[in-house]
């Protein structure tokens, strides 16, 4: 999966963090991913004791290529030419907190990622002997840094989800291109919407979705 999301694709970034006083300054404008393998769940089910759904992906590993450059006080500037990424790894525990009437629902979730190692390297030698040296500070902040974005980006994509179901109504979710995709038209949308709050259950092992699940004829509807 991560092979035919990443493999062989270039991304435009266009990303730049200058420090105060120009103490440094930092630019990816491009990313181009050579090879990733990997993708292996490592465990899946529920967290122990508890009703929390745990899904742990593992052995993900990134070969590829940076246009971008840093500088920093007196140092020429260092231009990127590659980076490899060892053993990406990702935990993410969702549950459900439904509400009395069981109908509305917010999702609850808490995500971190790490790194077991990775290798930058420069156009520039002094910049990769100081990439050298500095190799284990930098693996400690780049863990710290994914495990402060990261979170938050998916973080927010929640708080966003549980507002639309605490706002919503009977046809909040409603998907056009499924339609199209079993070959029934765009004109016919299927309701993904809710009609009960999700139920993770640790004790028989079970999931249960209550999704409404019908399509919609809008000249009817």
């Amino acid at each position: 999966m991560a092979n035919e999301l990443l493999e062989n694709k270039t991304f435009e970034l266009h990303y730049q963090k200058k420090g105060f006083g120009k103490f440094y300054n930092f630019e990816i404008n491009q990313i181009h991913f050579n090879h990733v393998d990997g993708f292996d769940v490592k465990e899946f089910g529920f967290k122990e004791g508890t009703d929390t759904l745990l899904l742990k992906i593992g052995g993900v590993n990134i070969d590829a290529t940076l246009e971008g450059k840093a500088s920093a006080l007196w140092l020429i500037a260092g231009h990127f030419e590659s980076f490899t990424i060892t053993n990406l790894t990702m935990r993410l525990e969702v549950s459900i907190d439904a509400a009395k009437d069981q109908v509305k629902y917010k999702v609850v979730e808490d995500t971190d990622f790490h790194i077991q190692d990775f290798n930058i390297k420069m156009k520039e030698s002094i910049w990769n002997m100081m990439l050298i040296k500095s190799h284990d500070y930098l693996l400690t902040t780049i863990n710290l840094v994914l495990n402060r974005f990261v979170p938050n980006r998916i973080q927010r994509k929640v708080v966003a989800y549980n507002n639309k179901i605490a706002h919503g109504g009977p046809m909040t979710f409603v998907n056009y291109a499924i339609g199209h995709m079993v070959h029934m038209g765009n004109n016919l949308p299927l309701n993904l919407t809710m009609t009960k709050a999700p139920e993770f259950r640790s004790s028989d092992q079970m999931i249960e979705l209550h999704m409404d699940g019908r399509f919609i004829n809008p000249t009817t509807n």
